[in-house]
């Protein structure tokens, strides 16, 4: 089809449902179109800690860096994103193609080649996460862990009602109950599938206990500000780390702010015949 008769149909269409159908067309089209943007996982380790860690009940334990990470979308400026995701691996530096359609919060979807169709909960699979929960299971840690992100991802400062005011404690106790909350529904850090090595548990136990708590009283959070920033899936089933930021970090994709532009320009220009 010709890109006349594109932007002729885009605009009788705008013009026959009005604004809120052209924002229906819009918002179809967006959908259509996903918005896939390159992640590149900052090597900034200046708000994370190391941690010992097991996520096989305590049989084996990992060193990893817990805390608040750094990253850019498309090259932009450096935004703030805790990791969602305690069963993949990146490393410090790496990118990938992230589709960032989907917020934390949003109904599990299908799998549709390389990204799921829907939240968070989507990925809370024996073959992905490994783990089997019931969807209501996992709809409802997809809930907390995003309302702890909108909550305290952006911090400068913590006031000392979680028992500690260090920026630094906070924040890698903030980053362990978003993996406890996804892997185990947030029992803490001793017990369950992930836990932590002794030292860990005596630095941040007091800590995790206290945002999942606060956690587990929103455990039906509709995030409208958070994105997740969803890792491609390789046909082995496994795929890099999946992020999540706040939603003001992510630019719109270009295609569907073109649409728009298009078919707001071809409303004009009908209108403009009409009156001649």
């Amino acid at each position: 089809m010709k890109i006349n008769n594109i932007i002729a149909m885009t605009a009788r269409i705008s013009l026959s449902l009005g604004m809120v159908g052209m924002w229906s067309v819009f918002s179809a089209l967006k959908a259509e179109a996903a918005n896939i943007q390159t992640f590149h996982f900052l090597n900034d380790t200046s708000e994370t800690a190391g941690i010992s860690y097991s996520n096989d009940g305590g049989a084996n334990f990992n060193s990893a860096s817990a805390g608040r990470y750094k990253a850019t979308l498309n090259g932009g400026p450096n935004i703030y994103v805790f990791c969602v995701d305690l069963t993949h691996h990146i490393g410090f530096g790496d990118s990938y193609q992230a589709d960032l359609d989907y917020r934390m919060t949003d109904a599990a979807g299908y799998l549709s080649g390389s990204y799921y169709l829907g939240g968070i909960g989507s990925a809370m699979t024996p073959s992905d996460y490994g783990i089997t929960v019931t969807g209501a299971e996992a709809q409802k840690r997809a809930d907390m862990a995003a309302y702890l992100l909108d909550t305290y991802l952006n911090a400068s400062s913590f006031p000392g009602v979680s028992g500690s005011t260090s920026l630094l404690d906070n924040l890698v106790a903030l980053q362990l109950a978003e993996w406890d909350i996804l892997q185990d529904g947030g029992n803490g850090i001793s017990t369950g599938t992930f836990q932590l090595d002794s030292g860990g548990i005596t630095n941040y136990n007091s800590l995790v206990n206290y945002y999942e708590g606060v956690a587990s009283l929103h455990n039906t959070y509709v995030s409208l500000t958070d994105t997740w920033i969803q890792a491609p899936i390789a046909n082995d089933g496994s795929h890099i780390q999946n992020f999540a930021t706040n939603r003001a970090n992510v630019p719109e994709p270009g295609t569907a702010a073109n649409i728009l532009g298009i078919v707001i320009t071809g409303g004009g220009y009908l209108i403009k015949k009409r009156r001649k």
